[in-house]
């Protein structure tokens, strides 16, 4: 407190940063050979990331990452809370999702928060076009089924 405000820049995706620019992250946060601590980084990502930040050419940068956390897929119980918080949240019926609807939902999405964010939405917005006050397990699987990016490729004969 004493030198002002510390700067935090956060960097979320960041499975899409080349090596390039995470060396030049790492430059960055050596500005004058750790004599001030200028700002701190925030690099948030998915497995792909790690892999990066694994290659060689990032040893150095890893020295300077004092701390590292893996975010786990979230389980059915975590993915029912999750829903019924932005519901609670959005001041709606938390009773809007059923018990099925959000099963589908977490198999669908193997409970990564994003694709729980996505396929609610859609489902969501689908209920509000037809007017419904409810998504239930068919109808959640009817949406998952017809929408293009959770559809099971067909297997190879």
């Amino acid at each position: 407190q004493e030198h002002g405000p510390h700067p935090v820049l956060v960097i979320d995706n960041g499975e899409g940063l080349s090596i390039t620019i995470l060396d030049l992250l790492r430059r960055l946060t050596c500005y004058e050979l750790d004599a001030e601590d200028r700002f701190s980084l925030l690099l948030a990502g998915t497995d792909e990331l790690l892999a990066a930040l694994r290659d060689g050419a990032l040893a150095s940068l890893r020295t300077r990452i004092g701390y590292a956390q893996m975010l786990r897929p979230f389980a059915l119980e975590d993915t029912r809370n999750y829903i019924q918080f932005h519901l609670q949240r959005a001041e709606v019926d938390p009773k809007l999702f059923t018990e099925d609807a959000i099963k589908h939902l977490f198999q669908a999405s193997h409970g990564r928060p994003r694709a729980i964010n996505q396929l609610a939405m859609q489902a969501l917005i689908q209920a509000a076009v037809l007017g419904s006050d409810t998504v239930d397990g068919d109808f959640m699987a009817h949406l998952i089924a017809a929408h293009p990016l959770y559809q099971t490729p067909p297997q190879d004969r």
